[in-house]
């Protein structure tokens, strides 16, 4: 499921991955649950725009959840350290040389 994901989302058909990096990404696509919260994310982008450290830069994009404070209404990000330290683990698979 996560393999064809990572396929689904790579359009650009000059984006070249090196095991690692493709494994980083299946191992995030599996966590993440589905690819319809990334489709459009600065990631893909960049990853599809060939900006490959681009990508590793967005990759703590997805350390937390969106809230909304009931006094205000406002949405906000809270960090989850757990999904911190999984987005670490995934950017050093990734950046594995």
């Amino acid at each position: 499921m996560a393999e064809s994901g990572v396929k689904s989302l790579i359009w650009n058909k000059d984006v070249r991955l090196t095991q690692h990096q493709y494994e980083a990404l299946v191992v995030f696509l599996f966590n993440m649950g589905n690819t319809s919260d990334v489709r459009k994310s600065k990631m893909f982008v960049k990853l599809n725009t060939l900006d490959y450290d681009g990508v590793l830069k967005e990759w703590m994009e997805f350390n937390g959840v969106l809230v909304t404070d009931p006094g205000t209404g406002k949405r906000e990000k809270v960090v989850l350290h757990g999904l911190e330290r999984r987005r670490r683990a995934e950017q050093a698979l990734w950046d594995r040389r």
